[in-house]
Protein backbone atom coordinates (compact mmCIF):
# COMPACT_ATOMS: atom_id res chain seq x y z
CA UNK A 1 0.00 0.00 0.00
CA UNK A 2 2.88 2.20 0.73
CA UNK A 3 4.05 1.63 -2.28
CA UNK A 4 1.07 2.52 -4.36
CA UNK A 5 0.08 5.79 -2.73
CA UNK A 6 3.81 7.16 -3.31
CA UNK A 7 3.42 6.43 -7.15
CA UNK A 8 0.11 8.32 -6.74
CA UNK A 9 0.30 10.70 -4.75
CA UNK A 10 3.82 11.69 -4.16
CA UNK A 11 6.52 10.07 -6.51
CA UNK A 12 9.40 11.96 -4.51
CA UNK A 13 7.93 11.73 -1.06
CA UNK A 14 10.99 9.96 -0.12
CA UNK A 15 13.31 12.84 -1.46
CA UNK A 16 12.10 16.23 -0.13
CA UNK A 17 11.34 17.41 3.38
CA UNK A 18 8.00 17.97 3.04
CA UNK A 19 7.73 20.27 0.16
CA UNK A 20 8.00 19.29 -3.58
CA UNK A 21 8.56 22.49 -5.41
CA UNK A 22 8.69 21.29 -8.83
CA UNK A 23 4.93 19.83 -8.36
CA UNK A 24 4.19 22.85 -6.49
CA UNK A 25 5.59 25.17 -10.12
CA UNK A 26 4.09 22.46 -12.20
CA UNK A 27 0.57 22.91 -10.55
CA UNK A 28 0.47 26.78 -10.54
CA UNK A 29 1.49 26.54 -14.38
CA UNK A 30 -1.55 24.30 -14.79
CA UNK A 31 -4.19 26.20 -12.46
CA UNK A 32 -2.98 29.46 -14.51
CA UNK A 33 -3.55 27.93 -18.07
CA UNK A 34 -7.28 26.01 -16.28
CA UNK A 35 -8.85 27.96 -14.06
CA UNK A 36 -11.52 25.38 -14.21
CA UNK A 37 -9.89 22.16 -13.45
CA UNK A 38 -7.56 23.06 -10.48
CA UNK A 39 -4.74 20.65 -9.45
CA UNK A 40 -2.91 20.50 -6.19
CA UNK A 41 0.49 19.96 -5.39
CA UNK A 42 0.24 18.94 -2.37
CA UNK A 43 2.72 16.23 -0.69
CA UNK A 44 1.56 13.34 1.20
CA UNK A 45 3.37 15.07 4.70
CA UNK A 46 1.18 18.43 3.72
CA UNK A 47 -1.97 16.28 3.23
CA UNK A 48 -1.13 14.83 6.11
CA UNK A 49 -0.98 17.59 8.20
CA UNK A 50 -3.71 18.69 6.85
CA UNK A 51 -5.73 15.52 7.71
CA UNK A 52 -4.24 15.32 11.32
CA UNK A 53 -4.46 18.88 12.56
CA UNK A 54 -6.44 21.05 10.50
CA UNK A 55 -10.09 21.85 8.65
CA UNK A 56 -10.43 20.68 5.07
CA UNK A 57 -11.82 24.50 3.62
CA UNK A 58 -9.24 25.62 1.24
CA UNK A 59 -8.05 28.91 1.86
CA UNK A 60 -4.66 31.06 2.20
CA UNK A 61 -4.98 30.32 5.99
CA UNK A 62 -5.18 27.02 6.43
CA UNK A 63 -2.36 26.42 3.86
CA UNK A 64 0.12 28.84 5.92
CA UNK A 65 -0.74 26.05 8.71
CA UNK A 66 -0.64 23.34 6.75
CA UNK A 67 3.18 24.88 5.70
CA UNK A 68 3.83 25.13 9.29
CA UNK A 69 2.74 21.68 10.72
CA UNK A 70 4.18 19.74 7.40
CA UNK A 71 7.83 21.59 8.89
CA UNK A 72 7.35 20.04 12.84
CA UNK A 73 6.13 16.84 11.28
CA UNK A 74 9.17 16.62 9.17
CA UNK A 75 11.16 17.22 12.01
CA UNK A 76 10.05 15.37 14.54
CA UNK A 77 8.01 12.14 12.87
CA UNK A 78 10.00 10.90 9.47
CA UNK A 79 8.90 9.71 6.66
CA UNK A 80 7.99 6.22 8.09
CA UNK A 81 5.27 7.58 11.07
CA UNK A 82 3.96 10.11 8.21
CA UNK A 83 3.30 7.14 5.92
CA UNK A 84 1.48 5.96 8.93
CA UNK A 85 -0.76 8.21 10.19
CA UNK A 86 -1.19 9.20 6.55
CA UNK A 87 -2.50 5.71 5.45
CA UNK A 88 -4.62 5.65 8.71
CA UNK A 89 -6.31 9.25 8.07
CA UNK A 90 -6.51 9.25 4.67
CA UNK A 91 -10.28 9.72 3.30
CA UNK A 92 -10.94 7.06 0.43
CA UNK A 93 -14.54 7.45 0.45
CA UNK A 94 -17.07 9.55 1.75
CA UNK A 95 -17.00 9.56 5.12
CA UNK A 96 -14.19 6.21 4.77
CA UNK A 97 -10.77 7.52 6.80
CA UNK A 98 -7.95 5.13 6.69
CA UNK A 99 -6.83 1.95 4.75
CA UNK A 100 -7.86 -0.76 6.93
CA UNK A 101 -11.91 1.17 7.07
CA UNK A 102 -11.50 1.07 3.14
CA UNK A 103 -10.45 -2.39 2.97
CA UNK A 104 -13.27 -3.59 5.07
CA UNK A 105 -15.67 -1.59 3.44
CA UNK A 106 -14.89 -2.66 -0.10
CA UNK A 107 -13.50 -6.28 0.81
CA UNK A 108 -15.36 -7.44 3.70
CA UNK A 109 -13.90 -7.67 7.29
CA UNK A 110 -11.06 -10.32 7.86
CA UNK A 111 -11.62 -14.05 8.69
CA UNK A 112 -10.85 -15.21 11.53
CA UNK A 113 -7.15 -16.77 12.28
Amino acid sequence: MTRAVIASEDSRFCQHHGFDIAAIEKAVQHNEAKPARMRGGSTISQQTAKNVFLWPERSWVRKGAEAWFTVLIETIWGKRRIMEVYLNTVELGPGLYGVEAAAQRYFGPAPPP
